[in-house]
């Protein structure tokens, strides 16, 4: 007579579809974290521009008019130059100066906007101190023909991109644009003050 023993364990394809059940959780916890991830620089883009919002309005009221207006592309597209930033830090020290990079160069809206808001307006000040340290960025230097040195500090998205500033002539209130997390202006995911 021949005695079966009973084995006590998990088959091999119990075993296996455990692990695809893990794997199948483990992949939805890290999507669903990404995403969450994302929504949380979202909102902290958006209240960064808020505060900055803020800020312009308190310049308004001090000025009763914004920083400072866009030179016009041929196409009557807002552009700023490194070019319009040096007349504006030129005009504030009397002198020429320079800041090492490129002629045409994307930080310099975010720069200037920076430097108004900081320098010219205390109220405004204020508000944009209260601003996260991750939505600032420095890096470049003006140095002016006296030798005085202007560390040029510039808002940024939490991507790291800068803000980009446009106010024309005729507009009610200046735009604030962030790259978003795909890092492309002028795209579906740019997020705009409103």
């Amino acid at each position: 007579m021949k005695v079966f023993r009973r084995h006590r364990g998990f088959s091999m394809l119990e075993v296996l579809t455990a692990i695809a059940i893990i794997a199948v959780l483990v992949s939805m916890v890290l999507g669903l974290g990404k995403r969450v991830k994302i929504q949380a620089q979202e909102r902290l883009c958006k209240s960064g521009i808020d505060i900055i919002n803020s800020a312009l309005d308190q310049y308004f009221d001090q000025y009763s008019d914004f920083p400072f207006v866009a030179e016009l592309n041929p196409d009557l597209t807002p552009i700023y130059v490194q070019a319009t930033l040096l007349a504006y830090l030129d005009i504030e020290f009397s002198v020429a100066g320079s800041i090492p990079g490129a002629v045409e160069d994307g930080y310099a809206s975010s720069e200037a906007l920076y430097y108004y808001l900081d320098r010219k307006c205390t109220n405004s000040r204020k508000l944009i101190d209260k601003l996260a340290v991750s939505l600032t960025a420095g890096g470049r230097t003006y140095d002016d023909a006296a030798g005085t040195l202007l560390d040029l500090v510039r808002f940024v998205d939490p991507w790291g991109n800068s803000l980009r500033y446009t106010y024309s002539a005729g507009d009610v209130f200046p735009v604030i644009t962030s790259a978003g997390a795909d890092k492309s202006l002028d795209t579906d995911d740019d997020i705009i003050n409103d």
